[in-house]
């Protein structure tokens, strides 16, 4: 399991995870002209409950689009995560699991040109190994939760 590298390095090993296809996606729609950003959703009903998307820019206004699932969020005009934040009923006809990753949205705007970008490789650390191989049952058991 490998995080991060250019968009070449990702494509070359290959990859379901939802980030490394959220910028695959960007920097493929930027090529075709299209601006594009990253969008992070986290459900925060349910601990380490998250998903990276995409809002391309069309039709002058955001709408998100999801390559993993293969949504595209539009009804007579594209709809942005910041839509779907504030109104959830537009994904009533969506898996609830779906519909409660828009509890929280951070908006990035990725430019993969930048010189300050770090492409380095790097594979998952103890916190992270702990994290996927144990059953938590989507609840925080690393005190992640808690304010110090």
């Amino acid at each position: 399991m490998q995080f991060g590298g250019t968009e070449k390095e990702i494509l070359d090993r290959g990859t379901d995870w939802c980030s490394d296809m959220a910028r695959i996606g960007a920097v493929l729609l930027q090529c075709l002209g299209i601006p594009c950003r990253i969008v992070y959703l986290a459900n925060l009903n349910k601990a380490y409950n998250g998903h990276v998307v995409n809002e391309a820019y069309y039709e002058d206004q955001y709408g998100v689009v999801d390559f993993i699932y293969g949504y595209q969020f539009y009804d007579n005009k594209p709809i942005s995560a910041l839509d779907i934040y504030n109104n959830h009923t537009l994904l009533d006809d969506y898996p609830k699991d779906y519909k409660e990753l828009y509890s929280a949205i951070a908006i990035s705007e990725y430019n993969p040109c930048d010189i300050n970008n770090n492409y380095l490789i790097s594979t998952p650390n103890n916190y992270y190994l702990k994290l996927i191989n144990t059953n938590h049952q989507n609840k925080w058991f690393m005190g992640e939760d808690s304010v110090n």
